[in-house]
């Protein structure tokens, strides 16, 4: 068997027995390989252990144990060794693994590198470590250590407090604001829930910071109802086209038959400057056209003249996404001008 043929890929599970009578040992588990292909048949280890039997003497000792007729099935295989002693809470142990095939016998082949376990202390003679108060014993997978219990950034005093300046995601990964919620198009993301009675039912109380509240509640199914001292919108308001309650287009315009403009517009359906209305020129003065970018037969419309003044009116007729207007004076008859239309 040659020795860049084979390959053994282990890991080594140290288990230390407690039980009365019964001899401290190693489980090993390990991998066999030859030519990269897991083997299967009956192998001999050989295990060589080197270690310091006290930890103030620097002259390490050396112990070897041959275990014959290793069963390995798919290159899998588990076994024990022992060594026939107690095993050390001190000093760390180097092991060498050499395989031979069984019914070839001959010459053992060293497997890979130095194998290096920690000493680990046993139970029964586990002290502090060096460990201070207000600290733990951390295993960290060769040994026991000093380790300083982390402070948890929640705490529990009847509130819940978040102390650190960081963003908190639930259910999501990566969070940017101070407080994200994730939630699926079905889920229940935020449920706030205010004492019952008084003028808003089952309203809850919100706080910026100032000392002072304003009130969300379900006023109905489905329907919010907001109660503040005053209501401040810092951007532009929009509703779907179905919906009644806010305006659906605002035009300011100059009717005439040679010239007519839209000079001013917004479209509360899809936002400011967005698929605006357009004008025609009417075939006499004082009319024009204006196209809209919905039907505007159905909704509800007011026109008026620019200026006040109490002889200028004016007036629209709706045909699908079109208004017909015309502006008249009354002592002149239709008069070129502008004219204002709000769509509800």
């Amino acid at each position: 068997m040659k020795n860049n043929n084979i390959k053994i890929s282990t890991t080594i599970y140290l288990l230390v027995c407690l039980m009365v009578n019964t001899a401290q040992a190693f489980i090993y588990q390990g991998e066999l390989l030859e030519n990269g292909i897991p083997v299967t048949g009956t192998y001999d280890l050989q295990i060589d252990m080197y270690y310091f039997v006290d930890p103030s003497d620097f002259d390490f000792t050396q112990q070897t144990e041959f275990i014959p007729g290793v069963e390995v099935e798919n290159g899998l295989f588990t076994t024990e060794f022992g060594f026939g002693y107690g095993y050390s809470q001190y000093s760390a142990h180097n092991f060498i693994i050499s395989v031979r095939e069984t019914a070839v016998g001959g010459a053992y082949t060293q497997i890979g590198s130095t194998h290096y376990i920690e000493a680990v202390p046993i139970a029964e003679t586990l002290t502090n470590n060096g460990a201070t108060p207000g600290q733990v014993l951390k295993f960290n997978g060769f040994k026991w250590e000093p380790a300083t219990i982390v402070s948890s950034q929640w705490r529990y005093t009847g509130n819940l407090d978040f102390d650190n300046d960081v963003a908190i995601g639930l259910l999501a990964t990566g969070a940017s604001h101070r407080l994200t919620v994730k939630a699926d198009a079905d889920d229940k993301a935020l449920r706030l829930i205010g004492s019952q009675g008084g003028n808003l039912g089952f309203g809850a109380r919100l706080n910026f910071g100032d000392g002072d509240f304003v009130y969300l509640e379900e006023d109905e199914d489905d329907s919010l109802a907001l109660k503040a001292s005053r209501i401040k919108l810092q951007s532009h308001t929009q509703q779907p086209l179905a919906s009644n309650g806010q305006i659906k287009f605002m035009v300011t315009a100059f009717c005439s038959s040679s010239s007519s403009s839209i000079s001013r517009q917004y479209n509360g359906v899809g936002g400011l400057n967005s698929s605006g209305a357009s004008i025609t020129n009417g075939t006499l003065n004082g009319t024009c056209k204006i196209t809209f970018p919905f039907d505007v037969s159905s909704r509800f419309y007011q026109v008026s003249a620019v200026e006040d003044l109490l002889d200028i009116n004016a007036v629209c007729q709706a045909s699908g996404v079109e208004l017909n207007c015309a502006r008249h004076k009354a002592t002149t008859g239709l008069d070129n001008g502008q004219i204002m239309i709000m769509i509800y």
